[in-house]
């Protein structure tokens, strides 16, 4: 709805708000023996296809495109089944022969034009043709985000992540979570709601981290976490934290 298209506006805004402030900390925060080594590049592949996977402007991962079609096929399937299924159940209406009409006279025989060739627009794909559907999504990986959800450990989400992360960093878990925590609130699960709610903001840090170096989600997770050592870039998360979770009480 468009409701939640904006509140997710001001969150992704908040966000990056608090990802400027802490790169300012960063910037400007006093060397010393722990820190005086400079790392040249660190990144982590979630799976060994990691580097070939394309990801969105905005830094969430997309999936591969047989995913996609698989899952497409899925639902079709289970689709069709409950269309049969239904039919089969709903009782036969008794039909009435028609009566005999005189044979009609003969059509001419047109012959009908050619088909028109279907012709791709010019220009790369667009990142629709690759995206799945937040429905189909729900159908294959809730069970997946809703363990996730329930992590209460910074490292075991670390760890989840770098096993599943081609699943938790598209955008449509990031939006599952939002919708969650909107959900545990109005229901009256508060303590459920907020570490839902850090979850989801792992989710959207990280993409904003994957944002602003232009590169694949999935190869910053340790980076960002590495950064939550840091007192600083941990009190700027919860901070974020507790913003989206006073958000998400105001919206339910």
């Amino acid at each position: 709805t468009e409701g939640l298209k904006a509140e997710k506006a001001e969150l992704e805004k908040a966000n990056k708000a608090r990802q400027a402030k802490l790169d300012e900390y960063e910037k400007n925060k006093k060397w010393n023996v722990d820190n005086i080594c400079h790392v040249v590049e660190e990144r982590t592949i979630v799976n060994p296809k990691a580097a070939e996977s394309k990801f969105t402007p905005t830094g969430y991962a997309v999936p591969d495109e047989d995913v996609v079609v698989e899952t497409e096929k899925t639902v079709e399937k289970k689709e069709e089944t409950e269309k049969v299924a239904s039919a089969a159940a709903k009782p036969k209406k008794e039909t009435i022969a028609p009566t005999a009409k005189k044979p009609a006279a003969p059509k001419k025989q047109t012959v009908a034009p050619p088909p028109k060739a279907i012709t791709k627009p010019a220009g790369p794909e667009t990142e629709s043709n690759v995206m799945m559907s937040y429905h189909d999504f729900t159908l294959k990986y809730a069970d997946l985000v809703e363990k996730f959800m329930s992590i209460q450990s910074l490292d075991k989400s670390k760890e989840f992540l770098l096993l599943h992360g081609d699943i938790l960093l598209q955008e449509n878990a990031s939006n599952y979570l939002l919708l969650a925590s909107l959900e545990d609130e109005m229901n009256g699960f508060h303590d459920k709601m907020k570490l839902t709610a850090r979850q989801s903001q792992i989710i959207s840090n990280i993409a904003e981290l994957a944002k602003s170096l232009k590169s694949h989600p999935g190869n910053v997770v340790l980076p960002f976490f590495k950064r939550l050592e840091q007192k600083e870039f941990l009190d700027g998360f919860n901070d974020g934290v507790n913003t989206f979770v006073e958000r998400i009480e105001k919206r339910a």
